[in-house]
Parts: structure tokens; C-alpha cells; sequence
């Protein structure tokens, strides 16, 4: 014999109770419910990417970007470290933290090669067969050392560490919505 009903702590919800909830409020609601408490899950993570940056770099994580429409109007963005987002694409509900928000933070995590310049000094245009279809920059000068940026992995530490947390609390901010509504 199957028990319908699911104790959690000191309140007892049964099964045909919160079927009875789902269908009262209707599929768009529902899946309206599921997201809202999956981001406020995900902002878990985004304020750790954020504090682990802060830490590694001493910076605040916000930029300001001025952005010109085609119309001529002006508009400041703000870009963050971490941004949550979330997508609802034929009734699969995705909510997923990002860095892809500003391009140079990707650098900062993920790290780039040694990068160098060609030459110092652009003298002219050649081929270096007759055949060639392209034409190659002429240089003059030794190339230049630019760098390299270590990876900082403060996105992938923030993961790891957040993983088994984000799962637990939107199970808990699930029932508590659940054992709320079926009262």
C-alpha cells in the first residue's frame, strides 16, 4: 500500500492536495511559480561570483556602458560580473547564471595566452608569391610581449562551493510556497 502523503517537519501535505493546487492555478502560473523560486535560488550563486571577484580583483564588479541607439538617444547600461536569467521555451523552464553579460570578464575568469604584437612599424603591402590572392602587412621591429591574463576561476570556485546549497533551497522555498497555498 502507497501512502499519498509526505511528511516534511511538523506539517503533513498530501499528495491530492497539492496536484489540486497545481491545477487551480493553471499551467502558466505554475510554471510562473517554478521560475520565480529557481532565480531566487540562483541568486545564491551570483552573489558569490560577485564576492569571489570582488576578492580577487578589489573591484566592485559593475561597469557602466553608454550605449547610442539608431534613433541618437543615449541610453547608460549597467553590466554586472553575474547576471541571472531566466528562459521558458515550450513549457522547460532554464534559469542559469551568467558572465557573458560584459565580453573582458570571460578574460578574467577562463585567462587568455601570451598574447604579442607583429611589429612596431606598418611599411607597406606584399605578396609573397605571384599567385597569392592576399596581400600581407610589410613590418619593421621586434614584436612586443603584451602579457598573458591568468585564469582567476572565481566563477567556477563560486559553483562548487554553491551546488548542493541552490538545490536545497529551492526545495525549501518549493514546500514552503506549496504548504502556504494548500492551506
Amino acid at each position: 500500500m502507497i501512502d499519498d502523503s509526505i511528511e516534511t517537519g511538523f506539517v503533513e501535505i498530501d499528495d491530492h492536495e497539492v496536484k489540486d493546487f497545481l491545477e487551480a492555478l493553471g499551467e502558466k502560473k505554475t510554471q510562473n511559480l517554478f521560475r520565480v523560486q529557481m532565480k531566487a535560488s540562483a541568486r545564491i550563486l551570483q552573489k558569490k561570483t560577485i564576492q569571489n571577484f570582488m576578492q580577487k580583483y578589489n573591484y566592485q564588479g559593475v561597469w557602466k556602458q553608454e550605449i547610442i541607439r539608431k534613433s541618437g538617444k543615449k541610453k547608460t547600461k549597467t553590466r554586472r560580473v553575474a547576471k541571472v536569467t531566466s528562459k521558458n521555451k515550450n513549457g522547460q523552464i532554464t534559469v542559469k547564471v551568467h558572465i557573458m553579460e560584459y565580453y573582458k570578464v570571460k578574460w578574467l575568469e577562463m585567462g587568455t595566452k601570451r598574447r604579442t604584437t607583429k611589429g612596431r612599424l606598418n611599411v607597406g603591402y606584399s605578396r609573397d608569391r605571384p599567385d597569392a590572392k592576399r596581400r600581407y602587412f610589410m613590418r619593421v621591429g621586434k614584436p612586443m610581449n603584451r602579457g598573458r591574463i591568468t585564469p582567476g576561476k572565481f566563477f567556477a570556485r563560486a559553483i562548487s562551493v554553491t551546488e548542493n546549497r541552490i538545490k536545497s533551497d529551492f526545495e525549501k522555498r518549493l514546500m514552503t510556497v506549496i504548504t502556504k497555498g494548500t492551506k
